[in-house]
């Protein structure tokens, strides 16, 4: 800034409108998080272990609760956290492609999904 000029109200960016920026950061940001929690959720499938909350809430250690139900129970919740797991990155996928794409172009996603993308509809 030169020194006889007065800055005008509101020319300066603020600390969080530089940090954000147009949103495209915060959802780059959110991808990358749900990439690693599906990832997390993952690894804990493979390799069959439970959480600490899982077993309290539960009230069994994971043993005595596969020997109800032909452990079927277990079995049911490693399901569920691949589920989880699974759909986290594809979420993970779509946040980090609108991170990619410019909102304020032609190409931007919008509502309609994909097909802007590739150039199919034209607006």
């Amino acid at each position: 800034m030169d020194a006889g000029k007065v800055p005008s109200p509101g020319s300066e960016t603020g600390f969080f409108q530089a940090l954000i920026g147009d949103g495209r950061p915060l959802l780059a940001l959110t991808g990358v998080s749900l990439a690693l929690s599906g990832a997390f959720a993952l690894f804990l499938s493979a390799t069959g272990s439970f959480l600490p909350h899982d077993t309290a809430y539960l009230g069994f250690e994971p043993k005595s609760l596969c020997s109800i139900g032909q452990c079927r129970i277990v079995h049911f919740m490693f399901h569920d956290r691949v589920a989880f797991g699974g759909g986290a990155h594809h979420d993970r996928y779509a946040l980090l492609v609108a991170s990619a794409v410019s909102v304020t172009t032609k190409r931007g996603m919008g509502m309609v999904g994909f097909p802007r993308l590739r150039g199919d509809w034209v607006c």
